[in-house]
């Protein structure tokens, strides 16, 4: 046994070096084609005269504009594909402004559908895990301010002060700058009260499906 561990590492050190020395042959051809092709080309350009010397100038100039244009394009054409992009997520926000629709949808879909509507605004928004969120669906960073969006996909059930305890505590754990709650239901007073001296925004059913309706579609244009 030990006398084959001794043959298999055997074998990997001289994979090992045969590896390093064709590595090392590899980059001393590379720099010998190198060294020979500037040789060349300077040799050759002794014999050159100012008009072919202009030429090549002219051809580098050529070369890097044409290059510059190809990116420029290339830029422009990404752009464009963003704002198409934008613009299909914004009227699917849209069409999808039904509170009865918004209750049937799946909860995972719900989260990134409330996700969508805060990159709308100009949030940079990210869904957490399915489980363990620990109280937060989602991340929002913006203008150097962390926030942070619990969403409760219900058709009926009141949200009542001891949910929304449970988020402030999470909204203090990662010393985010303020909290939105959104339901498709609505707020029980004593949840009201609660947020009233607290960074917590509370969003019920009609007044996201007012967010959404605001959505302006023109401005991916």
């Amino acid at each position: 046994m030990t006398r084959r561990k001794r043959k298999a590492t055997f074998k990997s050190s001289e994979l090992i070096l045969l590896t390093l020395f064709l590595g090392l042959f590899l980059i001393f051809y590379i720099l010998h084609l190198i060294a020979s092709l500037l040789d060349y080309f300077i040799s050759l350009s002794r014999d050159w005269n100012f008009f072919q010397w202009g030429y090549l100038v002219a051809l580098c100039i050529g070369l890097f504009f044409s290059l510059h244009k190809y990116k420029l394009r290339k830029k422009n054409e990404q752009a464009l594909i963003e704002k198409q992009k934008e613009r299909e997520k914004l009227e699917k926000l849209k069409n999808a402004a039904d509170l009865d629709n918004l209750k049937t949808m799946p909860h995972r879909d719900f989260e990134y559908y409330i996700a969508d509507l805060f990159s709308s605004k100009g949030y940079e928004a990210t869904v957490t895990s399915a489980s363990g969120d620990g109280g937060k669906d989602i991340i929002l960073r913006k203008d150097g301010y962390t926030s942070i969006v619990e969403c409760k996909r219900y058709t009926t059930k009141k949200i009542g002060r001891p949910e929304i305890q449970k988020f402030h505590s999470a909204l203090i754990d990662i010393h985010a700058n303020e909290g939105f709650y959104v339901t498709t239901s609505s707020f029980a007073n004593t949840a009201v009260k609660y947020v009233a001296n607290k960074p917590i925004n509370l969003i019920d059913g009609q007044q996201l499906i007012n967010i959404i309706s605001e959505i302006n579609l023109d401005k991916s244009n």
